[in-house]
């Protein structure tokens, strides 16, 4: 018989190991630290399969080194192993599979778990050793994902991978997803279902927000397919309100040199200033001392899945710093039907609006932070995380 959730002990299984470090480690790595604390109560054991790149335990936040348990290091029979499921017949291949997957903790504590609960990004390696982890260890499976595994670039259009990925959520015990919206998804295309689990911020200090340049306008992250146009239409909005109001208005990108000057098509113009930085109470500093944090999203029909089942994770970070957020993106993104429920502005969907919003808030520099703060309390919260998990399933 399955325990209630609220009393059931779990093992944490990790494969990006949580990096309390700054941008650096944006990302699912950083991203998770805030929930999985909250959750800190009911895990037993923090086991991290680092079956990738390497961090060290120094580098994890103090609550995870106490109950951490690092999985053997793997070796690329072991890391590629799970891909025998996808060249074979599954009742062949996963028996196969399971037997070079991790093995249990070996820790004492770790018997007190009956569940093995695994965040999954787009890695399907990371979920077929999960799975292979729970049925070797006799644990029910949660899964929590924070991607569709299936539309990502990497993994799209691989019909014995989706068949994969659709007998292990179905051997689930339980598959949590970081949006409503990704759980439909996977309730429509796996018959499971789901529960929404939301992400959560970290909390910040009040300080004040005092810089040396004030920016105009922030963005938090690297720079990748998602988010390119976007900034370009950011730069360039921003050239032409320099060029017509004659003001000083300046942009952070705490992103990599290269990343922007890819944005800028070649040299960056000395009103941009690039670069992550790896304090997150400068990060917050920043953040909150701009007119503005943008939050662009791609428009392009392909990335269509993504924008409107994932939840950018540096929303977080804009809601507990931010002035104002302004979202340059298709009618059928997570972050504009947040806002759009919460009935926020700030929200732009071409060029034109992009500009007029822009021009908007450097004449005003409005200040609408409380709002967000109020979304943070309501649907992003410690408590939403504990009313999730001890709902009755």
């Amino acid at each position: 018989m399955n325990r209630n959730a609220n009393q059931a002990r779990l093992i944490a299984y990790l494969e990006n190991a949580p990096a309390d470090t700054g941008t650096a480690a944006r990302g699912l790595s950083k991203a998770i630290i805030p929930l999985i604390r909250s959750i800190d109560g009911r895990v037993v054991t923090y086991y991290v399969n680092q079956s990738h790149s390497r961090i060290s335990a120094r580098d994890m936040p103090a609550f995870v080194r106490e109950k951490l348990e690092e999985a053997p290091p793997s070796n690329a029979v072991s890391r590629n192993a799970w891909k025998l499921a996808t060249i074979m017949p599954m009742s062949v291949g996963l028996p196969i599979v399971s037997r070079f997957g991790p093995s249990r903790p070996s820790s004492r504590r770790s018997d007190e778990a009956s569940i093995l609960w695994a965040p999954i990004g787009v890695d399907a390696g990371a979920l077929v050793r999960a799975w292979a982890l729970a049925q070797r260890s006799g644990l029910e499976l949660h899964l929590y994902f924070v991607d569709d595994v299936e539309t990502h670039p990497s993994n799209a259009g691989t019909a014995q991978l989706n068949a994969l990925v659709a007998r292990i959520l179905r051997d689930a015990d339980r598959v949590y997803t970081i949006t409503a919206e990704l759980g439909a998804l996977f309730s429509e295309r796996y018959g499971v279902k789901t529960r929404a689990l939301p992400l959560i911020p970290e909390p910040t200090e009040s300080t004040p927000a005092v810089v040396d340049v004030p920016f105009f306008a922030a963005y938090l992250g690297s720079i990748n397919h998602l988010y390119e146009d976007g900034l370009r239409e950011l730069v360039a909005a921003t050239r032409t309100l320099r060029d017509k109001t004659g003001q000083d208005l300046r942009l952070r990108f705490f992103s990599d040199e290269a990343q922007v000057s890819k944005i800028c098509d070649g040299a960056i113009p000395p009103w941009i200033t690039p670069g992550p930085e790896n304090d997150d109470a400068v990060i917050h500093r920043e953040l909150a001392a701009a007119t503005l944090c943008f939050l662009p999203n791609s428009f392009d029909e392909g990335a269509r899945t993504m924008v409107s089942t994932s939840f950018p994770s540096k929303l977080l970070d804009y809601l507990v710093s931010a002035r104002a957020i302004v979202v340059f993106a298709p009618e059928y993104a997570i972050a504009r039907k947040v806002f759009s429920t919460e009935g926020i502005q700030h929200v732009a969907t071409n060029a034109a609006e992009l500009l007029d919003t822009l021009a908007a808030l450097s004449a005003l520099k409005q200040d609408v932070g409380g709002t967000y703060v109020s979304l943070v309390t309501r649907h992003f919260s410690g408590d939403t995380v504990q009313r999730a998990l001890d709902a009755p399933w």
